[in-house]
Order: C-alpha cells, then structure tokens, then sequence
C-alpha cells in the first residue's frame, strides 16, 4: 500500500470516529454502543462508500490506523474504537441546507418529486447520452432524504457529479452527469452488490430506453419549472416579503377570513399551520380555532368531500412514508386517518 493511499484511508477512518461525526450519526453509535468495549467492526465500516472506493481489505484500514493515538485496533483485528469516550449524540439541525429544506415532502396523486443539485449545469442541455440514471430499490417508503441520496452518489462518482433525485409513482431514481467516464463508474456501481445511502444498504439498477427518458424529461421539466416557472428570483422573493407584510405589488391586500380567523395573506395561513403542526402532539385531535381554520382549509382541497368524508377531526404526525417529516391527518370515525397537504390547500385560497 503506497503512503498516498494509506493516508487517504487514515484521513477518512478519523473522520468516522471524529466528534463531529459521531455527535450525529446514529448508526455508528448504535454499533458501537452494542459492543461491551465500544468496538465498531471494520466490515461496517468497509460498506461506506468512501471507504469502500478507497479499499475492500480490512488489513489496509488497520495498517493505515495502526500509528494514530487516538484510535486502537481489536486484539483479533475484527473491529476499531476510539480511545476518547463516545460523545452525546444530538439532534441533527431543524433547518437544513437550501438543496435540502424544500425536499422531502410527500406528493400525494401520484405527482412526481424531484430535488435539483444546487449548483447544477442546465440539464435541458446535457445529451441524454452523457446522462445515467439509477433506479434505486429498498428505499421507497422509507426515510428518503434527497440530500443523502446526492451525497452517496457524490462520494461514489466525484464531487463534481451533478445529481438529481426523482421520486414517482412510489418509484426513486438517480439521474447522474458531468464526471468523466460516467458510463464505466455506473456499470461498477450497479455491478456492485450492495449501495448504501446514510448506511442504508439499497441495490442500484441502471435504467435504459423509453424508461430512462421518462426520468429525464421528468428532471428537465422540474428544472425548467424552478428556473422559469416561478418567475425571477428575487421578484419572488420580493413577492413573497410583500405577501408575509399583508402587502401586493399594487397596494395592501385585503385580509382573508379563514375558520373565522384574520390573515393578512396566504403566507400567514401557511405560517399559522406550520406552527400548529410543529406543536400539535402526535395523534391529538386539533381543538376549537385551529380547527376550524385547518376544516376552511381543507375545503379547497380538490377531492375535498372525499377527505372529509366520515371526519372526525384533525390530527397530526410523521408522515407514513418519510418519518423526518410532519404532515396533516384527517381523522374520520372508525380512526383510519387519511394525509394531505394543506400547502396545496392554501395555495388554492382567494383573498
């Protein structure tokens, strides 16, 4: 093993162990409190992907560690811990970065959900041919956060990756370009038995023909809305601080009575609900005001009489199919309970 490799190999093992790492991976903790000495295995650490792009031989892992003191090897060379107690484990940060604070929340009807890179090259004008896409099983229904799906493709195939997440009809795919011999990495990828995003294990398959043009029109289309379709951005942004004031371009907007309450606009409905959902207990059935104002709400749902169909109140919870996620529920007599998204509902409000 030349001395580049082992120090990239080093580098990246410290990291796993590092404070700041471990003070927010949960999965790490859990292995490594499981074991009586706090010992994490070097197979689990060997099915990361940056690791796993640097070596498959755990005798390379513990050759490259042997020398730091703040890291010691099992007797029997199976498993590493650090020296230093485990730190506290913490929440991870409410607001997230801007590639992740619009994603995920589920789309009901069958309406498709994809997460642009941030810094992403226009795709509407990348071949089709220079472009792979992934489909991605064993994570539909899960805890599918779109930014950890990038940053497993990023580690696999470059920083310079641009990715794109496109979740529809229950189905994820990964639409990767922009690094040299993309083909070649993603045949290994797929090739490979097993993928982990956020240390889930998931299988990679590479989609061909009518379906892969399916998933990029899809990504273009979503990319055409998010650059044209809502206008200049800072016109909307301006737009939007007129909105929060209870102001439009031509003057004071009127107030909107909703569930006989007063809102300057539609984003103060919106900003009311997002309160209530963030306080309101899992599973209690939401009371006088905040009620009526979430029933005027749903009211312009477009399947509204089936919603409410046999209701018996609101209440709200994490969201079946994406637990980091909070959503509305209706409630209805024989306590089956039934999603929607009341942003769409708001959205849908005249003043």
């Amino acid at each position: 093993m030349d001395v580049e490799k082992k120090a990239a190999i080093a580098k990246q093992v410290e990291y796993y162990f590092s404070d700041a790492n471990l003070k927010q991976d949960k999965f790490f903790q859990d292995k490594m409190r499981a074991d009586p000495e706090h010992y994490l295995p070097v197979e689990v650490l060997l099915k990361c992907n940056k690791l796993k792009n640097l070596t498959s031989d755990p005798s390379e892992v513990l050759e490259a560690i042997k020398d730091n003191a703040e890291l010691e090897p099992r007797a029997d060379g199976t498993g590493i811990r650090r020296k230093a107690p485990l730190p506290d484990l913490q929440e991870r940060p409410a607001k997230r970065a801007r590639t992740e604070r619009s994603a995920p929340t589920k789309q009901e009807d069958g309406a498709e959900e994809q997460e642009p890179a941030e810094d992403a090259a226009p795709v509407a004008d990348v071949p089709i041919d220079q472009v792979v896409v992934f489909s991605i099983e064993g994570i539909a229904g899960r805890n599918l956060r779109f930014a950890a799906v990038k940053e497993a493709f990023k580690a696999a195939m470059g920083e310079a990756a641009f990715v794109f997440v496109d979740h529809h009809d229950n189905k994820v795919h990964a639409e990767v370009y922009g690094v040299p011999d993309i083909h070649t990495l993603a045949n290994k990828l797929a090739a490979d038995k097993e993928f982990l995003i956020a240390h889930d294990s998931v299988t990679l398959g590479l989609v061909e023909g009518e379906a892969k043009e399916a998933v990029h029109k899809r990504v273009q289309q979503h990319q055409r809305t998010m650059t044209h379709g809502r206008g200049n951005v800072r016109d909307n942004k301006k737009r939007k601080m007129n909105d929060k004031k209870g102001r439009s371009s031509k003057g004071k907007a009127a107030p909107l009575n909703v569930g006989g309450q007063q809102f300057n606009s539609n984003e103060a409905v919106k900003l009311h609900l997002q309160k209530v959902l963030r306080e309101c207990p899992d599973g209690k059935l939401l009371e006088g005001k905040n009620h009526s104002v979430l029933l005027e709400v749903l009211k312009h749902h477009e399947r509204a009489d089936e919603k409410t169909k046999d209701m018996k109140g609101f209440t709200a919870g994490p969201n079946p199919n994406f637990p980091e996620t909070r959503c509305f529920f209706v409630v209805h007599n024989d306590d089956s309970k039934t999603d929607f998204s009341y942003v769409k509902c708001v959205e849908r409000l005249q003043s």
